[in-house]
């Protein structure tokens, strides 16, 4: 969720790579109505992708794989011959979590430069997660909090939207005083918006991700860390001469 940065200290998180392939990353759950034992089969352009068998009543496939994408038809083929096929979209962009799940991430420690030789201010605490809220939906944040003249806060969601795509919007707020300007406290916003669509006709998917706006004030903490020291390089010279 936030800009990427070295540091040296502690951190915990969750890892997709310890799942089984079928419940990495996103993808929705296909739910219908058998009304005897069935069998079901979720296929894309005649390829077969998943199939299995499934009892009288309501029911549930959560094991899509993240790498699907576009139109995907369903089949219930009742026992007694008689089948039904339906259509479900699905598309992907960052930060979207399988219904039920969550991601997260914690780090605490000190932000190091010059090839991980030297650690430098601010003392942080980082904490970041998504959460699978709703089939369609997920809904994720994060926030950096420092004693040091530096805190930031993330909140975005991010939704299936069927056959327009799936889009995620976040804005994460900068709160931040560089320590040797004697500057007043300064408060900026970024704004961030993920985009994907999935065009079967010509095999070709249109994605734009990690477009980003943010106004004059807004600092992530790699650039806060970045500026403080040049700053306090300047006031050094500054002194001496």
């Amino acid at each position: 969720i936030f800009d990427a940065f070295r540091f040296t200290g502690v951190a915990l998180a969750s890892d997709d790579r310890m799942l089984p392939p079928s419940l990495q990353g996103y993808a929705p759950q296909i739910t219908g109505i058998a009304s005897g034992n069935a069998e079901v089969t979720v296929s894309q352009a005649g390829r077969v992708l998943y199939q299995t068998r499934v009892s009288p009543g309501p029911f549930v496939l959560p094991n899509l794989s993240q790498n699907i994408s576009g139109n995907l038809d369903v089949t219930v083929r009742e026992s007694d011959g008689s089948t039904r096929t339906w259509q479900v979209n699905t598309a992907s962009v960052p930060f979207m979590t399988r219904k039920g799940n969550i991601r997260y991430k914690i780090a605490a420690g000190r932000p190091i430069y010059d090839g991980g030789r030297h650690s430098t201010d601010p003392d942080f605490l980082q904490a970041e997660a998504t959460w699978g809220a709703l089939n369609n939906t997920s809904l994720y944040g994060g926030v950096i909090a420092s004693a040091q003249h530096y805190q930031s806060v993330a909140l975005g969601a991010g939704q299936n939207l069927g056959e327009l795509g799936a889009l995620s919007v976040d804005v994460t707020r900068s709160d931040a005083r560089l320590p040797f300007l004697r500057a007043q406290h300064q408060t900026g916003y970024s704004y961030r918006i993920n985009y994907a669509k999935t065009f079967d006709s010509i095999g070709s998917t249109l994605a734009f991700v990690g477009y980003r706006f943010s106004d004059r004030h807004f600092m992530s903490l790699p650039e806060f860390i970045t500026r403080s020291r040049e700053n306090g390089r300047y006031e050094r010279d500054e002194k001496q001469s």
